[in-house]
């Protein structure tokens, strides 16, 4: 295991945006929080498992993979 890295400056590292359905994001921190977790250790320990064995890790979340339509929708006209 790598060791644990410390906190980064948030003047250095932004943080990055995710909007994840708000039913999944309340059960998924219910469940975090049951088991003394929090979001953030959760998807840095997620980042270093990816790390750790790549093909493992993206198989199994293939089979959960919410995939999402990038950019932005057409304007309606008017």
């Amino acid at each position: 295991m790598t060791e644990k890295p410390k906190t980064t400056d948030r003047h250095r590292n932004p943080s990055m945006a995710l909007r994840p359905d708000p039913e999944l994001r309340e059960r998924g921190a219910k469940v975090l929080d049951d088991n003394n977790w929090n979001m953030t250790e959760f998807f840095e320990s997620c980042l270093e498992v990816l790390l750790q064995n790549p093909d493992a890790m993206l198989k199994r979340l293939g089979q959960v993979r919410r995939t999402r339509k990038k950019g932005r929708p057409p304007k309606p006209k008017t």
